[in-house]
């Protein structure tokens, strides 16, 4: 790697790394990919913030809700959980994709439920267009062809079933004549 004149040189080591991403990775699975990143990050906000405050109000004697500090231990644990989750179906895991989709699915449930409650006491329609972020991050994973033979590869081989060439036509069966 060498640096061209005028620009630091990219490291190639440590947590500033870039890897490059799997050539085979459908352009939809790495869209929603980045964005439920990107929405981890942003809710990685709130729960850091609980715990911050919550460290300040220990560090200065006042008294610290225990419900505070387990809300924003939880909502760290689960995000980092997810972004495992996320780096795992990058990486073409059947289980991580299932389990990605059934949280999607959990999360568009509960902001249209949300979303239906604030529109009937508010009349404001807010939450339902939330709601469609997940539905049309679920549809991007399930429904491209290309999306779903990316996670029925075969362990082997790592080749996808739309790398295979087309079965032969199998010949009919002989009769066992008895």
């Amino acid at each position: 790697m060498s640096a061209t004149p005028g620009r630091p040189r990219r490291r190639s080591w440590g947590p500033f790394a870039r890897r490059p991403d799997n050539p085979d990775l459908p352009g939809p699975i790495a869209k929603v990919t980045t964005l439920v990143t990107v929405l981890i990050g942003l809710s990685m906000i709130a729960p850091v913030y609980v715990l911050i405050g919550s460290a300040q109000r220990l560090v200065t004697g006042q008294e610290v809700f225990p419900i505070a500090l387990l809300a924003g231990t939880v909502g760290v644990v689960v995000n980092t959980l997810l972004l495992a989750l996320v780096n795992r179906v990058r990486r073409g895991r059947r289980w991580a994709w299932i389990t990605l989709l059934f949280i999607l699915t959990l999360y568009a449930t509960v902001l249209a439920a949300a979303g239906l409650y604030d529109l009937s006491q508010t009349g404001s329609a807010v939450l339902l267009f939330v709601a469609a972020i997940p539905i049309v991050m679920i549809l991007m994973l399930a429904a491209p062809r290309r999306s779903r033979a990316y996670f029925r590869r075969d362990a082997a081989t790592g080749r996808t079933n739309l790398d295979l060439p087309p079965a032969r036509p199998r010949s009919p069966r002989r009769q066992l004549s008895q």
